[in-house]
């Protein structure tokens, strides 16, 4: 998918993790997907799978969408990523789906108020890794080939963020876990 909306991967390490969407962010280099974003959205041009899924949210009873404003595409193979805490643009629209399909994740949501009340907190390493960005998170599990949906306060007034994975143990061998707050579930 990434070489047919032009992205070049001479350097290997780039094709580890690359992102398509519509909305032009100003990264220097970076293509637009063909199907555009916002109120110049052009379903037509996602491709079949992009279309499916698409159509099979739009079509779930329960949730009373508008037309389709923006599909990004997010491809990490790595372990190693993170997402800083961040409310998506507004353009965008009231409802956010995120389809996670390779891998799972741990999805943090965290209310701006507390984000600001502890900014020190919220942007130190080893804090927000032990102890996560303010004592209000909430830890989203999202297994791999599942959707979640935020909308409301939570797509307006709470970001959502993917920590780092925390690594350590034994003689340097490298353990990453889910951050619950305990070891019980550790990964190995």
């Amino acid at each position: 998918m990434a070489g047919t909306y032009g992205y070049d991967f001479a350097e290997e390490h780039k094709q580890e993790s690359w992102r398509i969407t519509g909305r032009d962010e100003g990264v220097a280099g970076q293509p637009l997907a063909p199907w555009g974003w916002g109120p110049d959205f052009d379903a037509s041009q996602l491709t079949p799978g992009l279309a499916a899924v698409a159509t099979r949210l739009q079509t779930m009873p329960g949730y009373p969408l508008g037309p389709l404003r923006d599909v990004t595409v997010n491809y990490r193979k790595s372990v190693d990523y993170q997402m800083t805490p961040h409310i998506d643009p507004p353009a965008d629209g009231p409802n956010s789906f995120v389809l996670s399909l390779a891998s799972g994740a741990v999805v943090t949501f965290s209310p701006v108020r507390s984000l600001r009340a502890d900014p020190v907190r919220a942007s130190d390493d080893d804090e927000y890794l032990g102890r996560s960005y303010t004592d209000d998170d909430i830890d989203c599990l999202v297994p791999p080939r599942s959707v979640y949906h935020f909308c409301g306060n939570a797509r307006y007034l709470w970001t959502h963020a993917i920590r780092p994975p925390a690594v350590g143990g034994d003689g340097g061998a490298g353990e990453t876990f889910e951050r619950w707050g305990t070891w019980d579930s550790v990964l190995r």
